[in-house]
């Protein structure tokens, strides 16, 4: 099982960094830089309130050849953005799309040639999970006319079944996912118009569901943004997401399970933050967490350890940067794939235990990560091309 946890919010959600185009580069303060600028958020469920063209100047055909030492090839020329990848107990890519020409949640798979099957139809935004028996797993959120509902699959042999995972409402389709040890699902998600933060559990046929943070009318803010999770070895779930402060800007937040209660912790002091995050825990169990600093313009590093949190900055990217993945490796030291808008570019970071060491894969953006038994880094994205979806591992 890839023992990384999984976060994908839903693409619309770029229309929150839209706003951010006017706000001016500032240096940083240290680990708690950052400024408090006041940034409005738009409905990130809406389809129509974005509108950025993400396509390299030439506007022209693709151009295949990875600008990096990586070897890629093209997956699908139908999918739309976000895409998921896992991979099986051979080190084999299994990835997870949307196909906007048949409208299904698709499984693409590689033997010999890729070749891909339905898992269910109107499905999006998907998140792939393998299980040490060799079972896939999906979260993903089925469109009903432009609301969410929060579906789980499974494929046991060569069917899949799924199910909704909380049916009581309407869902976004910014969702987190981890699979623990023993096979079973973990979940969070947000209802965007109560501004909640869930976590479901799949205990045997049944769904145990939590609510884990609230809307604050006093404070006016904005719950569960881009969450993401993950599962110790103990069985207990960690949670990253973001939150805002009185509608505005972000933070970074942490919801630990243990003893049997929830508990809450600020992340990276007075850094505001982009709404996705991810995270995944290391052999030890212990937290690493990818994000972006909207203020800075930078991909940011959080690792926890038996002496605290300690943050770093990776690389300095461009303002219309969202998308992080990140895996770690039985060497404990964190692998970070991340989109750079100003160079157009999608970049693998790895931290060597002093350093952080960045690479080019190629041109691209929403990006997925995982890692094989070696340590060996397999990246799923999407091309200029809005519809390719490539897959990558290096030479």
């Amino acid at each position: 099982m890839d023992p990384r946890a999984h976060s994908f919010g839903w693409p619309f959600a770029i229309a929150a960094v839209l706003l951010l185009a006017g706000c001016p580069e500032q240096e940083g303060t240290g680990l708690d830089g950052g400024s408090s600028a006041d940034r409005s958020l738009p409905d990130l469920n809406r389809p129509d309130s974005w509108s950025y063209d993400y396509r390299r100047p030439d506007a022209g055909a693709p151009d295949l050849t990875p600008l990096g030492p990586w070897n890629a090839e093209v997956v699908t020329e139908q999918a739309s953005f976000g895409a998921s990848i896992a991979l099986d107990s051979s080190g084999q890519p299994r990835i997870a799309y949307h196909d906007p020409v048949t409208e299904t949640l698709r499984l693409a798979e590689r033997v010999g040639s890729w070749s891909s099957e339905e898992i269910e139809q109107r499905g999006r935004a998907p998140l792939l999970a393998q299980s040490g028996a060799g079972e896939l797993h999906a979260v993903f959120a089925r469109d009903h006319g432009g609301v969410f509902a929060v579906r789980y699959a499974r494929r046991s042999g060569a069917d899949w079944s799924a199910e909704e995972v909380d049916d009581s409402s309407w869902f976004s389709a910014s969702v987190g996912f981890a699979v623990d040890g023993a096979g079973r699902a973990h979940v969070s998600y947000q209802e965007p118009e109560a501004q909640r933060l869930y976590y479901a559990r799949r205990d045997g046929a049944a769904w145990r569901v939590e609510l884990i943070d609230d809307y604050d009318p006093e404070l006016d803010d904005r719950v569960g943004e881009g969450s993401a999770v993950a599962v110790t070895p103990a069985g207990d779930p960690i949670i990253a997401y973001a939150k805002s402060e009185e509608g505005t800007s972000y933070k970074l937040k942490l919801a630990r399970y243990e003893g049997g209660a929830w508990r809450f912790e600020q992340l990276d002091g007075a850094t505001y933050v982009w709404v996705h995050v991810d995270l995944a825990l290391d052999a030890a169990g212990q937290a690493h967490l990818c994000y972006f600093d909207v203020d800075n313009h930078r991909l940011r590093y959080a690792r926890e350890s038996a002496a605290g949190w300690s943050y770093e900055t990776v690389a300095s990217v461009g303002i219309w940067s969202v998308h992080c993945a990140i895996a770690v490796g039985a060497d404990g030291h964190a692998r970070v794939v991340f989109n750079d808008s100003d160079q157009g570019t999608v970049n693998l970071a790895r931290f060597d235990g002093s350093r952080w060491n960045v690479e080019v894969i190629d041109r691209g953006r929403y990006v997925d990560l995982a890692l094989d038994g070696s340590g060996r880094p397999h990246v799923v994205y999407h091309d200029a091309d809005p519809d390719l979806l490539k897959y990558a591992v290096p030479q």
